[in-house]
């Protein structure tokens, strides 16, 4: 079942890819012959929590280090290293606590780890994980040649 989910979507933007590099589109006829071989990155959190907001739909391009989603605990997390910075500069904390405080937020977030194009959204808004879960599969966008 999932491979046929991925099947339709990759050869879909494997068309339109080759068809613009290569000038091959015609509004009558679409020839095309070759390999398509796509590099794929499963995106997902590495905690556990319920998907809050998908930022992306399948087809978006997505540049790399762009946050894709966020989970449950992201704006409980993002207060507690407000917090923590505030008092590290104040000399009210050391280094190791602003630093796990750091990590706890981009725990509590999916960033995508190269620029390219949404091929897969495998969970939905609202959706629980389980950590390491994957989100969204992105593919690399490769330059025309």
């Amino acid at each position: 079942m999932k491979n046929s989910k991925l099947i339709a979507p990759a050869s879909f933007i494997a068309v339109i890819f080759l068809a613009s590099c290569h000038g091959l589109w015609n509004s009558n006829q679409l020839k095309l012959s070759g390999t398509v071989e796509l590099t794929e990155h499963n995106v997902g959190s590495r905690t556990a929590g319920r998907v809050t907001e998908l930022f992306v739909d399948e087809g978006d391009t997505v540049k790399k280090g762009q946050v894709l989603a966020t989970l449950d605990r992201y704006d409980q997390a993002k207060r507690d290293y407000v917090r923590t910075e505030q008092l590290f500069k104040q000399g009210g904390t050391t280094q190791q606590l602003l630093e796990e405080a750091q990590l706890t937020l981009e725990d509590q977030q999916a960033v995508s780890p190269v620029g390219g194009v949404v091929l897969i959204k495998v969970k939905e808004k609202g959706e629980v994980l389980t950590a390491g879960a994957t989100i969204v599969t992105v593919v690399i966008e490769a330059p025309c040649g």
